[in-house]
């Protein structure tokens, strides 16, 4: 799922784009002519504590849904999302005890913690937090967290085009224009999308 920061996840269409990804299958699974209930699941919010994660862990909530929240150690915004139904996990994307910890039994994971470029973070920041991170993350759900209901990885709309010497392929730009982005952190960005169909490929992940 790809997004621009300043529209989502205020936009209902947004919302309802992440949570069909979360439900897909689910109510075709059901036999014809039984009540469909969304199931009641157990989500893992990475980047929890930030300004679109703590919305996304809010709504969660509201549907009913239990959280599985990582967060940095020492975040003071961890006040923001504390409560009976969530779960704080302490530990960063490169932190292998703290990763098996999150995925371990979760039926869903929503991907948001990443390296931003409104923190004023250095280009190897971006590799490192949004590419290595991500791959870190789906490799222990690979060895930790299978089966799993749904990875949901929240892109940005930097994955298209942002400038440059390179002119848009045509305008207004939207989600069917061909993905080539013209920095740092759209290119990091777009990796990971890669890494998370790669592995949805190999190992059955549903993305």
């Amino acid at each position: 799922l790809r997004t621009s920061g300043s529209i989502w996840p205020a936009s209902s269409a947004s919302r309802v784009s992440w949570h069909g990804r979360l439900w897909s299958g689910a109510r075709d699974a059901v036999p014809r002519g039984t009540d469909w209930v969304r199931p009641r699941m157990n989500v893992l919010v990475t980047g929890a504590t930030g300004r679109i994660g703590s919305h996304v862990l809010r709504l969660l909530l509201a549907d009913g849904h239990t959280v599985r929240a990582l967060i940095e150690p020492g975040d003071d915004r961890r006040r923001r999302i504390e409560g009976p139904s969530v779960t704080l996990v302490q530990g960063s994307l490169g932190d292998e005890t703290a990763m098996r910890e999150a995925v371990d039994g979760v039926d869903a994971v929503i991907h948001l913690a990443a390296a931003l470029t409104t923190h004023g973070h250095a280009d190897d920041a971006f590799f490192d937090g949004n590419v290595v991170g991500t791959y870190r993350l789906l490799a222990a759900i690979r060895d930790y967290g299978l089966p799993m209901r749904r990875f949901v990885y929240i892109s940005s709309d930097a994955v298209y085009w942002e400038g440059g010497k390179t002119a848009p392929h045509y305008l207004p730009i939207d989600e069917e224009h061909p993905r080539h982005p013209g920095t740092a952190y759209g290119v990091s960005k777009y990796a990971a999308e890669e890494i998370s169909y790669t592995f949805s490929r190999m190992h059955g992940l549903p993305v």
